[in-house]
């Protein structure tokens, strides 16, 4: 009898894809291309390393562009979430 490997639940949980973020490294906008599974509207965040969330909200279209010009330079951490529960996530920073 082999024990069967069972992968991690958050990890299942956190990463149902990686995004599409450009420009990266950026300035003043992160535009965030969803792949074509995701369920609209979705919810984003966006944090910093040390998990502080500098935005989120609600977007309903596939091509999203969020306002950057606010954040200090750094790196961050952008979560879209869709309404059935799957998450993407990706890196972006700002020069």
């Amino acid at each position: 009898y082999k024990m069967q490997e069972i992968a991690s639940a958050t990890e299942a949980l956190i990463s149902h894809g990686k995004l599409t973020i450009y420009p990266n490294p950026g300035h003043d906008v992160i535009n965030v291309i969803l792949t074509d599974d995701a369920f609209l509207p979705v919810r984003y965040r966006i944090t910093d390393m040390q998990g502080h969330t500098h935005e989120a909200g609600v977007q309903t279209q596939r091509d999203i562009k969020l306002d950057a010009g606010f954040l200090p330079s750094g790196k961050y951490h952008v979560v879209i979430m869709d309404k059935s529960g799957r998450r993407w996530t990706g890196k972006w920073v700002k020069d």
